[in-house]
């Protein structure tokens, strides 16, 4: 597949997910004050970066690590006529060192997936900080990240086929395909983009069992704290994700417990669950 095509595509899911871009919107204008310097990572169409130009920012940092997707990013900002205040650079986030003497204010970051299993916003911020590029002062948008598990009996018969895949919610045809949830929701990890210094993940989980029946997946989700208010998954930014596990019976009240391990950033081929 055509590498530009498949990341293109991605940018525009990201800026016509009207839900995601209005919460990061007005978290903008809250946070964003006159003269300061941010850093947009991983700008995408640059929406984002435009945003805090518009918010008042005195610089606008805008990092895109795709060559032909920062050319949009630079084209979207000449269009505005924002040139003056928003700096596109073709870089990768980790590798970006600010001018001598400049720390970001403001960090907006949607590097984000569920766990952050796949996307690389938690690695990204232990580098940004080991650059100096934020410090301690800096406001981070999003500021933290809690992670969901549950237990579910989950229809993996498509088309008269089992495909016990992991499938992420990004349409609205995985989650109906949940036959039941079997265990209460448990939280199994905070993360504080403030406090982070590790991108690993280790834990046991315990899951209540609620009712009598089969559970053959967990469905993981992720909440947002974007200015402090809490943002659910929406269509193109932390959609739940099914993983199959091996099919167990159950009986109400019973505790499952398994060992789940992963690097935040490395993908869903790094995943270890074990019971």
């Amino acid at each position: 597949m055509d590498a530009v095509f498949s990341n293109l595509l991605f940018v525009d899911e990201c800026l016509l997910d009207e839900k995601r871009v209005k919460k990061f919107k007005s978290a903008i204008k809250k946070s964003v004050k006159p003269g300061d310097i941010v850093v947009d990572a991983g700008t995408g169409s640059g929406i984002i970066a435009l945003f805090a130009a518009r918010a008042g920012a005195k610089k606008v940092y805008a990092l895109e690590l795709d060559p032909y997707i920062a050319k949009i990013a630079e084209h979207n900002v000449r269009a505005n006529k924002l040139e003056h205040i928003v700096k596109v650079v073709n870089t990768d986030v980790r590798k970006f060192r600010l001018p001598q003497g400049e720390v970001a204010n403001i960090l907006t970051m949607e590097m984000l997936d569920t766990g952050l299993i796949a996307e690389h916003q938690a690695g990204a911020i232990i580098k940004l900080r080991e650059n100096k590029v934020i410090n301690n002062k800096t406001k981070l948008l999003p500021e933290r990240v809690l992670f969901y598990v549950a237990a579910i009996d989950y229809d993996f018969d498509f088309y008269g086929f089992l495909m016990p895949m992991i499938v992420q919610a990004r349409n609205d045809g995985v989650l109906p395909k949940i036959r039941h949830l079997m265990s209460s929701e448990q939280r199994y990890s905070d993360v504080n983009f403030k406090k982070i210094r590790s991108i690993n993940y280790s834990g046991i989980l315990k899951l209540k069992i609620l009712r009598l029946g089969m559970v053959n997946a967990i469905r993981l989700s992720t909440v947002v704290l974007l200015n402090g208010k809490k943002c659910s998954a929406t269509s193109d930014m932390n959609m739940p994700v099914i993983i199959p596990i091996k099919p167990r019976q159950v009986t109400k009240g019973d505790i499952m417990k398994f060992k789940m391990k992963y690097v935040m950033g490395k993908g869903f081929g790094g995943l270890k669950i074990r019971e």
